[in-house]
């Protein structure tokens, strides 16, 4: 970028997808300021309709943001273009962005302080109608003096509406830090897929780890979609419970069973904080054990009722496996796991078969793939198969494949199926296990009615 009326280049400080940013000096109030530039991408060869569409939206979600005034949000001053090319004049921050900072310090009371400030900005920015959708360490700076500072408010907005264009932008940045229901639809979010994005960093922040890791952007979305993350006091015990039970609430899969508000979330953290102060007083303070009295246990009384439950219990789900066979459970668990898959894969959609959707549903189909009872997957659509993954040499030792086929939506209307290949041999072998177990526990709950019955028998004998 060269220099524009009343603003000199010192040096370039950063590049992104949708822009390149700047330090600059403001000659006329003699003040330092970052401007970011909007950058489109050539390569992607869009035409001028669509490139003038993101203008458009640039300026507009840029000055819905420069609206914003509040002390953790960074201060836009202008937005104006030079030659062309749209750029944003802001507030130039002197600090470490966040991820300089987690390696820093894990001091659970300032990683909690901080996080009260993010809260802020977005409760803030929130009744204002703004959301981020895109908040990661990369995105928050730390002042000299201790002063959290979002950056880019309004502007992930505008990359949405880039990766609308393009239809495959989403899956290539790093997905870690997004909520599942932005995965599924990016426009169609509020402000509690920032609160997920913040339970995120929470997380990493506090055990040094991503709740979703991956090898790949879509093992990462898999994860995020399908599987709960470890209890970060299993990576970390000394992260208070009560502090973990709220990272787990904010990483909640569905909007409705996660904190309401940025608000709330702010009013959790003062109670996790409030909490951690107390626990820390209170054992620095001198106790006395207590005696108290030991209850009276009646369990014997119940355990030749609990007993023959459980002789019961496993008697009647041996004959269900046994009259229901191996193959009609395992259609039951096949049409549970293939819709769920299915759901999946309309997350990406298969539209066109340009190479970046290719390769990433084929990333999709390789996590997949990963599930113990699954040989292959294939999606077809109309009559052309536009992705595959199969584990060829576990499908020639099986001999013996259940295959299932799925429908899957397109947003063109057009037919599309997921075909997927359930082992059989493997599932029989689960069934062997369960088999077996239940045959054991069932013996093991007659030989523990039997020697109760026998012990209440010489009781009664003695009196």
């Amino acid at each position: 970028m060269k220099d524009t009326p009343h603003y000199r280049i010192v040096e370039k400080i950063g590049e992104g997808g949708m822009g390149v940013v700047y330090k600059a000096l403001d000659t006329r109030l003699n003040r330092e300021v970052a401007i970011k530039v909007l950058r489109i991408d050539p390569a992607k060869k869009l035409s001028a309709a669509k490139v003038k569409e993101i203008r458009a939206r640039f300026y507009k979600e840029a000055q819905a943001a420069a609206r914003l005034n509040h002390p953790n949000i960074v201060s836009i001053f202008q937005v104006s273009h030079s030659g062309g090319q749209p750029y944003i004049v802001m507030e130039y921050l002197k600090g470490k962005s966040l991820l300089e900072k987690m390696e820093e310090t894990r001091s659970q009371e300032e990683v909690v302080k901080l996080a009260m400030q993010i809260c802020d900005a977005l409760e803030y920015a929130h009744s204002q109608g703004v959301i981020h959708r895109d908040i990661k360490p990369d995105n928050i700076v730390i002042t000299e003096d201790g002063r959290v500072k979002i950056t880019d408010f309004g502007i992930a907005r505008i990359e949405d509406a880039e990766i609308a264009l393009t239809r495959a932008g989403v899956l290539l940045g790093s997905p870690a830090y997004c909520a599942p229901e932005q995965l599924r639809d990016f426009s169609n979010v509020d402000g509690r897929a920032d609160l997920f994005s913040l339970g995120v960093i929470l997380y990493q922040w506090l055990t040094g780890r991503l709740p979703f890791e991956g090898n790949a952007a879509p093992e990462v979305i898999t994860k995020i979609l399908t599987q709960e993350p470890l209890p970060p006091r299993s990576l970390n015990p000394e992260i208070s419970p009560s502090l973990e039970a709220l990272i787990l609430r904010a990483l909640a899969k569905e909007p409705e069973e996660r904190i309401a508000s940025a608000r709330e979330f702010k009013a959790e953290l003062e109670r996790v904080l409030a909490l951690m102060k107390d626990s820390s007083a209170t054992g620095l303070a001198t106790t006395a054990d207590l005696e108290l009295p030991r209850p009276q246990r009646s369990f014997g009384k119940w355990l030749p009722g609990l007993a023959a439950a459980g002789v019961v219990v496993a008697l009647l789900s041996y004959g269900a496996i046994t009259l229901k066979g191996e193959l009609g459970l395992l259609n039951q668990a096949v049409l549970l796991k293939g819709s769920n898959m299915a759901r999946m894969l309309e997350v990406v959609g298969i539209e066109d078969s340009s190479p970046e959707k290719l390769s990433i549903l084929q990333g999709y189909l390789a996590a997949m793939g990963n599930e113990p009872d699954i040989v292959f997957l294939e999606v077809t659509h109309g009559d052309r198969t536009v992705g595959k993954f199969s584990d060829q040499r576990r499908m020639l030792q099986e001999g013996d494949i259940l295959v299932k086929g799925f429908p899957l939506r397109m947003k063109d209307g057009g037919e599309a199926m997921l075909l997927i290949g359930f082992s059989k041999a493997g599932y029989n072998q689960k069934m062997d296990k369960l088999r077996s177990t239940l045959l054991a526990g069932g013996g093991a709950a007659v030989a523990a009615l039997g020697g109760q019955f026998f012990l209440l028998r010489r009781k009664r004998a003695r009196r």
